[in-house]
Formats: C-alpha cells, sequence, structure tokens
C-alpha cells in the first residue's frame, strides 16, 4: 500500500498492479469491516445493559 501511494504522489509508474492486488485489499477490508461491527456491537449491548441497570429505568413493551 504505501508503496502505490508514494508511486501515485512522486508521480511514478505503479510498481504494484493493483488488478492483482484487488483480492488481498478486498479481504481485508471486509476483515477490517467485520472487526469493527463485533467492535461496536459489543459496545451497544454493554450500553444497553447499564442503561438497562440504571437508577430509575424502566422497561416498556415494545
Amino acid at each position: 500500500m504505501k508503496a502505490g501511494l508514494e508511486d501515485s504522489v512522486l508521480k511514478r509508474d505503479p510498481r504494484v498492479d493493483l488488478a492483482a492486488e484487488a483480492d488481498g485489499l478486498q479481504k481485508m477490508q471486509d476483515a477490517c469491516r467485520l472487526a469493527t461491527v463485533e467492535r461496536e456491537r459489543e459496545a451497544g449491548l454493554a450500553f444497553i445493559a447499564a442503561m438497562a441497570n440504571a437508577p430509575g429505568s424502566k422497561r416498556h413493551p415494545s
């Protein structure tokens, strides 16, 4: 990735074939996205649990 950025900024011919690397980049992005989703889900569940146990909180039917 660094080589690609350097080539672009310095206006050189690309040393990395983006078409050949696209599948690996897609897998890396998917893994990062999944990790973020899981982290946010856990934080959301912790927040809901904290609010449910807060003094004065009431549970209403949906």
